[in-house]
């Protein structure tokens, strides 16, 4: 379960390029 991490950094640095 360490992929959860990987996706969390991905969805933050992908919502602070939206913002």
């Amino acid at each position: 379960m360490n992929h959860n991490r990987y996706i969390t950094v991905i969805i933050f640095r992908r919502t602070n390029k939206v913002f």
